[in-house]
């Protein structure tokens, strides 16, 4: 059948032709994929055919990234969502998509129902310009592959031996620190199904077992007193054998209904279950009819990986949420990405005190309550991190004003912060807001000179690899916390141990970290190739203590050396001392210089 043969039945009398990027613009116009509930959306960029079989549409976010939507008509499942993931499970690329590619693939889904394969195809076959070759595979994602790939926990691994930041490994599975890690909190209770070897990794294990990580989640946190009940389903081989491991997720359920005190439930599912096709999705939702209870069916991380997405959860939630008056958010404030820590409080309380009312906290800890009036708010502070970027997006379509890119970690960086802050709401608040600020700083003021002359007399050692140097400068890559600006500002002199490759250009990202810096003159780039001059750049260079983001590194502890991580530095004015102080006191104990010996010192 000819193209003017087509009729309305075919679903696009609106986009007939051959002509690629005529019918990219028609049906981008036509599904208005621009908008959203929330004023935000995906646009269609590129349309093609891929083989006889195959068509694709790419669409992009706000944010620059790129959603695949492959249709094929083989196997009874024509739609095939694929988000740039080494997934192949249907079931698990769903949930490798932005909320907002997820809002513009439904729209397009529904537009194309009903059409015919064939039609479709002849419609848009063709290569645009921009097209990939038919065997080109999409460029990877360095979220997903990072520079060690799937090995980067893997301590045979030949490089390991110069990895301390551990970026790759945190890239790779962020859920697993507090960098990524999402956990619903409030009245919820979790329950997980999976294999144990899956769990033991879990941040929110750790009063378990202790992790391997150096920052684990924050005692007391966002948890109620006890902590938030969490229960297990194991799946054994046994049970993937026979397929009878979904009973275990009912009897669980069953004993947990009549249970008073928890509304609702958050349902994480291992990758196992999933490939093996495990129906929870039944026993879920005769939970909730029986219950009433609300069962939040998404990833433990903000990345998302085998399931649906916290972005698109937040997304549907806000969607429902009604919208107060804006004189009912007057001087109301939400915070995104700001863990639940002594030095948020004192921040919350300060802001209290002259005015400015917190509304709702989320992330890590996303409570349903929250998230029902987070609208209530006339403003929206986001902690920079990288791995909440799709919540964030979903986020910054909402119709409140939004500060972005500041965050409150050393005095100076608390100080603006707090600022900014305040210059968000009326004069009042800020000129409260800054006579608070005058008396805060005269009280921190002395202790935090004094401690500095005493840092002064330490260097603070990052042993960097390819591309550390660009992570490391970014906040957004280390939970809001631009590390070596924070300790050039308490005084420290820095050491920057770089590995350089034989035959490979200097990263110049190794200078630039540096520059700008307080006391530029103090700090240096010590270069590396092979690891006796590491050792011997960690034994005899003079350093005091290192950063790694691995507990009880014994890389360190065995050359006398103390370690620290994001775990010990502390946002807010009084934090900010606090770290200051834990520091100089961590450089001045002897314990690990005198028994480095003993410790398994000698190499």
């Amino acid at each position: 059948m000819s193209p003017a043969a087509e009729t309305p039945e075919d679903g696009l009398p609106h986009c007939r032709g051959y002509a690629p990027e005529k019918v990219r613009a028609r049906l981008e116009g036509r599904l208005k994929l621009a908008g959203n509930p929330d004023g935000a959306g995906a646009r269609l960029t590129r349309v093609g055919t891929e083989s006889e079989s195959v068509l694709w549409f790419v669409l992009q976010g706000a944010s620059g990234k790129e959603a695949w939507l492959a249709v094929s008509p083989v196997g009874g499942e024509p739609w095939a969502f694929n988000g740039r993931t080494l997934k192949i499970s249907p079931r698990s690329q769903e949930s490798e998509l932005s909320a907002l590619h997820r809002v513009g693939l439904e729209r397009l889904g529904a537009k194309l129902d009903g059409t015919s394969f064939e039609s479709l195809r002849r419609l848009i076959k063709g290569r645009p310009a921009a097209a990939p070759a038919p065997d080109a595979a999409p460029p990877p994602d360095a979220r997903t592959q990072p520079p060690l790939g799937p090995h980067c926990e893997d301590w045979a691994h030949p490089d390991q031996w110069r990895e301390f930041c551990c970026f790759p490994a945190i890239e790779w599975c962020p859920g697993e620190t507090f960098l990524g890690s999402v956990m619903f909190s409030g009245s919820a209770c979790t329950l997980r199904y999976g294999d144990l070897e899956c769990q033991e990794g879990l941040l929110y294990l750790s009063h378990v077992a202790q992790s391997h990580w150096a920052f684990t989640k924050d005692p007391g946190g966002d948890a109620p007193a006890g902590g938030i009940p969490e229960y297990l389903a194991l799946l054994d081989d046994r049970d993937v054998i026979q397929g009878v491991g979904v009973r275990k997720v009912e009897d669980i359920l069953e004993r947990i209904q009549d249970t008073p005190s928890q509304s609702s439930l958050q349902f994480y599912n291992c990758c196992i279950p999933m490939m093996t096709g495990d129906d929870v999705r039944g026993p879920l939702a005769r939970f909730q009819e029986r219950t009433g209870r609300k069962v939040v069916f998404t990833d433990m991380s903000a990345v998302g990986c085998h399931q649906e997405s916290l972005s698109q959860h937040i997304l549907r939630e806000l969607s429902a949420a009604p919208r107060p008056s804006p004189k009912a958010a007057e001087g109301r404030l939400n915070l995104a990405g700001f863990r639940r820590t002594r030095g948020r409080d004192e921040l919350v309380g300060l802001l209290a005190d002259v005015g400015v009312e917190l509304n709702a906290a989320i992330l890590p800890a996303v409570a349903p309550e929250d998230l029902a009036g987070y609208r209530r708010a006339a403003v929206q502070v986001l902690m920079p991190n990288t791995y909440y970027r799709e919540v964030y997006e979903v986020l910054g379509g909402l119709a409140l004003r939004t500060l972005a890119g500041l965050s409150p970690y050393g005095g100076a960086g608390a100080a603006r912060w707090l600022r900014a802050v305040g210059a968000c709401f009326d004069g009042a608040v800020a000129a409260r807001l800054e006579a608070a600020l005058v008396r805060l700083d005269a009280t921190i003021q002395p202790e935090w000179e004094r401690l500095s002359q005493r840092a002064a007399a330490h260097r603070a050692g990052f042993v960097l690899g390819p591309g550390d140097a660009t992570r490391l400068a970014d906040p957004a890559s280390s939970a809001g916390v631009q590390i070596p600006a924070l300790l050039a500002e308490m005084g420290f002199g820095i050491d920057l141990l770089v590995f350089r490759e034989r035959g490979r250009p200097d990263d110049a990202g190794w200078q630039s970290l540096l520059s700008g810096l307080p006391g530029a003159d103090r700090h240096r780039i010590v270069p590396f190739g092979r690891r006796e001059e590491l050792s011997r750049s960690l034994r005899a260079g003079g350093l005091s203590i290192v950063y790694s983001n691995i507990r009880n590194d014994r890389r360190l502890i065995r050359r006398g050396l103390a370690a620290f991580s994001l775990r010990d530095l502390e946002m807010g004015l009084p934090g900010a001392l606090r770290s200051l102080r834990r520091l100089v006191e961590r450089c001045e104990l002897p314990y690990f210089r005198e028994n480095a010996r003993l410790l398994g010192g000698g190499s």
